[in-house]
């Protein structure tokens, strides 16, 4: 996340963490008003207007603790910011995690990474729900070695 969010009223952002039922991960709206302690949304899918309060995100370290025989976590440190991020585009890689109802992939020069354009068709929720800058091309499709030899190994 960057060290700063700055809104206007206006901006479409899209939300980084999940509140149901008003919102999840993913979903995008417009920035209808700005407060001190919270920030109006109006829904893209619904045209309902939520309110977004601040949420906390914690850094954590995770420590084996060999007594207990558990995995222990202890906050390193934590920073309070409201759950969403400008949303008129992401990259491939900001957008693990989403489910989006509609996306246009623009590959620009090409994938560069294996799995890379897995990714960014399998956010979308359907294909109907997948627009394509330009084609795809094959040399765009890139899947790691390793995972090559593993199903060449299964047999498939």
């Amino acid at each position: 996340m960057p060290d700063r969010l700055e809104l206007k009223v206006g901006a479409r952002v899209i939300f980084l963490k999940n509140n149901k039922p008003q919102w999840i991960n993913g979903d995008i709206g417009e920035v209808v008003g700005l407060e001190d302690d919270h920030i109006r949304v109006k829904m893209h899918k619904s045209d309902n207007v939520v309110m977004v309060g601040k949420e906390t995100w914690y850094k954590l370290k995770y420590t084996y603790n060999h007594l207990s025989q558990k995995i222990e976590q202890e906050p390193m440190g934590a920073f309070h910011q409201f759950p969403v991020a400008l949303g008129w585009a992401i990259t491939i890689h900001k957008s693990q995690g989403l489910t989006l109802d509609h996306l246009t992939l623009d590959l620009g020069s090409g994938t560069f990474a294996s799995g890379q354009l897995y990714v960014a068709l399998s956010r979308a929720k359907s294909l109907d729900g997948i627009t394509l800058a330009k084609p795809i091309a094959m040399k765009d499709v890139k899947a790691d070695p390793a995972v090559l030899e593993f199903y060449r190994l299964m047999g498939i």
